[in-house]
């Protein structure tokens, strides 16, 4: 590389002496007209960019004979010409997807494929697509101005830098030049529409004392964070940490989720400022996840955004026992400016449990689907395995889950299950009758301690073939105190003693004063009777008939069956599937409330003050409604009066609670 000459004396004789040659043997055409503005160039990224600095030509670089002239300068007091072969250049650091807009002004005496540049390199230096060149085609005499030319294109992909250039390849004539301007246009960031952090944009604020904090976030104690209006990225503010201190928020997360943070920073000088993801787990410990140092200060190249912050991307999966994801900014001094922090998480897709017959294995819904004795039970964000949610079960306890099992099928229960220490906490099965009554049981203790590594809760297992005569299996975790956590359950009851045939329908409604019964099978197979049963508390059962079954068949099939007698008030009806082997199997029960005259026992019936009571030793407790169901009366009657003063005149329904739990009403007439 030839070394640039500053030779101005001989720059100015060889300059008029072409510039007039030049000027003589071709016109200038009014498309070409000498440009006259002034060189106000904003925002300028280059360095020396009207060579006033003509001793070392600061920030450019090049070969051939390059020269230092005050003829042609435009901007300034100087310019450069180049006769012969050669080139200049500048590189410039471009972040990809910056549109570069590169102008400057220049001429030649004699066109010989003279042009400006535009081009891309990557970190290798290997060029990369991009704008080419434009021919200088502008003839100047002497004394006359320079052209101004403009190229501009967007930085691609793998883009480093950007590089803009004058060249001669031929050789054999003059290039004039000056005024070199590059503006670096940053494209808009994408702000954020679906974030996990409040006040990501740090947009609202809340005040301490007098001074403006970003709301939401919390940051140390003695720490200058303060709302700030410069160095917006997304909307019109941001975040401002000011000398040594932290900032920080938390955001609940599931073991095995990802969390993906984008937040733009940057600095004045540099004092180990640094963005964080942490994971804070149950028991308070903090885990480290993934961290970023800050790089750049708000005036570094290349930029990436217009206000000088540059955006840093983090990522981290939560560990067993997370409980939150922290976003974190720290810095040791100067300053920390923080805008556009945007939190994505994934949940990590749940184990899938074949024919899964709890209804809500995470607890996402709630706690309906248990039933509780003794302790307390709720759901919590703590330890989770899938979703947003596990169980939690405190104190002495046990939660229960009853489901239907035929004889011979395998049930089988798995959880993922830990506790605060071991206080006999176990997985059950209890297989039961008809009656609920208990036929045999199998438990699994549950031994993981969830602080303990690794932290979290286990996989637990109990599964047992029912026996004969099972017809319900109750699922159940048991505990005799402390903290016991669980969550993505999973029952399968498989197998077993096949039903004699597929019941579709099974229903009863009322006709007249009896209860018509009605039944469909689409399949039987070896069927023989269908026993049809009564009760009125749903434990004691009675035997009303015996309807004979199709045997064989494959088509729909329909039974009924009459009960005349129906009892007063809730009648429970089942039926008794019945194969020739003998083997049977039990339907839901359906039911059907009678309440008939015979069931009064008030009476006379209107009245006005009082009314008397057929019977008081099967009556429990008594409750009056109004007509919009309103209760203004609940007692357990003394004798057989009945003070109705009270009332105001009206119809009203009356509930009679036996002692045997049948539960009869009346509809009775207060008049006045």
């Amino acid at each position: 590389m030839k070394t640039f000459k500053n030779i101005a004396a001989l720059c100015m004789a060889l300059l008029c002496t072409s510039g007039a040659s030049s000027f003589a043997n071709k016109a200038v055409t009014n498309a070409h007209a000498p440009t006259t503005d002034n060189c106000n160039c904003d925002n300028n990224v280059l360095k020396n960019p009207s060579f006033e600095d003509s001793k070392t030509f600061d920030g450019w670089k090049g070969d051939g004979e390059w020269q230092v002239s005050t003829t042609y300068d435009v901007c300034g007091n100087r310019a450069v010409a180049l006769d012969g072969k050669g080139k200049i250049y500048q590189d410039v650091p471009v972040a990809p997807g910056t549109k570069v807009d590169f102008s400057v002004y220049g001429g030649v005496h004699v066109n010989k494929d003279q042009e400006f540049r535009l081009l891309f390199y990557n970190s290798s230096n290997e060029s990369l697509a991009g704008a080419d060149g434009e021919n200088i085609d502008f003839t100047v005499g002497n004394g006359s101005s320079l052209r101004k030319y403009f190229l501009s294109a967007v930085a691609p992909a793998g883009t480093a830098y950007a590089r803009v250039e004058a060249r001669s390849v031929k050789g054999g004539d003059w290039i004039k030049m000056d005024g070199a301007c590059v503006q670096l246009t940053i494209p808009a960031p994408v702000c954020c529409t679906v974030n996990k952090l409040s006040n990501g944009s740090f947009e609202e604020y809340k005040l301490v004392g007098d001074r403006k904090v970003p709301k939401d976030w919390n940051y140390s104690n003695n720490s200058n964070f303060s709302w700030d209006g410069a160095f917006a990225v997304c909307g019109k503010q941001s975040g401002l940490l000011t000398g040594a201190g932290s900032f920080w928020q938390d955001v609940a997360i599931t073991a095995g989720s990802s969390a993906t943070l984008s937040i733009w920073g940057g600095y004045h000088e540099k004092n180990s400022q640094v963005f964080k993801l942490q994971f804070v787990l149950s028991n308070g410990d903090v885990v480290e996840g993934d961290s970023k140092a800050l790089t750049k200060s708000v005036s570094d190249l290349p930029k990436t955004s217009n206000v000088g912050l540059t955006q840093y991307d983090l990522s981290a999966i939560a560990p067993s026992g997370a409980k939150y994801v922290r976003v974190f900014g720290s810095s040791n001094g100067n300053y920390l400016k923080v805008d556009a922090a945007c939190l994505t998480i994934s949940v990590p897709v749940c184990e899938t449990c074949n024919d899964n017959k709890m209804t809500d294995p995470s607890f996402e819904a709630g706690t309906s689907e248990w039933t509780k004795a003794g302790g307390t039970f709720e759901t919590s964000n703590d330890y989770v395995v899938c979703g947003t949610k596990s169980g939690k079960l405190t104190g002495k306890s046990t939660l229960s889950l009853e489901k239907s099992a035929d004889p011979a099928a395998t049930v089988t229960f798995s959880i993922y299950a830990g506790v605060s220490s071991v206080n006999g906490q176990k997985l059950r099965l209890r297989f039961l009758n008809a009656d609920r009554g208990e036929i045999s049981s199998k438990e699994t203790p549950v031994t993981k301690i969830y602080s303990a590594p690794a932290v979290g809760l286990q996989k637990f297992t109990v599964s047992e073939r029912a026996p004969q005569n099972t017809r319900f299996v109750s699922v159940e975790l048991v505990s005799n105190g402390e903290t016991f956590i669980f969550d993505l359950g999973c029952l399968s009851i498989a197998g077993g003693t096949p039903l004699p045939v597929t019941l579709t329908e099974f229903g009863v409604k009322k006709e007249g004063i009896s209860a018509s019964l009605v039944w469909k099978t689409t399949m039987e197979t070896n069927s023989k009777e269908f026993e049809v049963q009564h009760s009125s508390n749903g434990k004691q059962w009675e035997i009303l008939g015996v309807v004979a079954a199709q045997g064989e068949s494959s088509v729909t099939k329909s039974y009924n069956f009459l009960h005349t007698t129906p009892a007063n008030g809730n009648n429970l009806y089942r039926l008794r599937m019945i194969d020739q082997d003998l083997t049977f199997a039990y339907s839901r029960i359906v039911n059907e409330n009678f309440v008939t005259e015979e069931s009064a026992v008030l009476y006379p019936n209107p009245s006005s003050n009082f009314m008397k009571l057929k019977t008081v030793e099967k009556i429990a407790s008594i409750q009056i409604y109004d007509v919009k169901g309103i209760k203004v009366k609940d007692f357990s009657p003394s004798g057989t009066d009945i003070d109705i003063s009270s009332l105001a005149q009206g119809t009203y329904i009356v509930t009679f609670k036996q002692t045997s739990g049948l539960v009869t009403k009346q509809r009775i007439q207060v008049v006045r």
